[in-house]
């Protein structure tokens, strides 16, 4: 053990000192450190455990990163649309869907589906294809047995 303390009385101490390093200058903080390497604790470990203890665990709030461009029905829409046209992988079913839709449509497969919907799933790259049925994909693939 590094100065005969052990870890649990480590991160006491640590969480101790932690609001006063966060908010303290690089003369204060070099004094908290100090006062911890006084008591046994060694300088490099102090410093990781009051910067862990500084990290804040907030989740990002609203308004953060980008604004999906595709709304919710276009989201969910080439998991349908994937399912009904074979499980094709996304390139060819970015190619098939203008033969597809006509002919899902005139079965009455894709009643209740909004035309805007449609064309969003259209103007969808093969790559945000696969990127939507991932989920989808890897839950239709078999498991090797026990």
């Amino acid at each position: 053990m590094e100065g005969g303390l052990d870890m649990a009385t480590r991160k006491r101490l640590a969480n101790r000192f932690r609001a006063e390093y966060a908010r303290g200058t690089k003369k204060q903080k070099g004094e908290v450190l100090d006062r911890l390497v006084a008591v046994g604790m060694g300088r490099s470990t102090a410093r990781r455990l009051l910067s862990q203890a500084v990290k804040s665990r907030e989740e990002p709030g609203p308004g953060r990163g980008r604004r999906p461009k595709y709304d919710e029905a276009a989201q969910r829409l080439p998991e349908r649309l994937w399912l009904l046209m074979g499980m094709p992988c996304g390139p060819y079913m970015k190619a098939m869907l203008d033969q597809w839709i006509p002919a899902l449509r005139a079965d009455g497969e894709l009643d209740g589906i909004d035309g805007d919907a449609l064309e969003q799933v259209r103007s969808m790259s093969a790559s945000t294809i696969d990127r939507r049925l991932r989920p989808l994909k890897r839950a239709a693939m078999p498991r090797a047995c026990p």
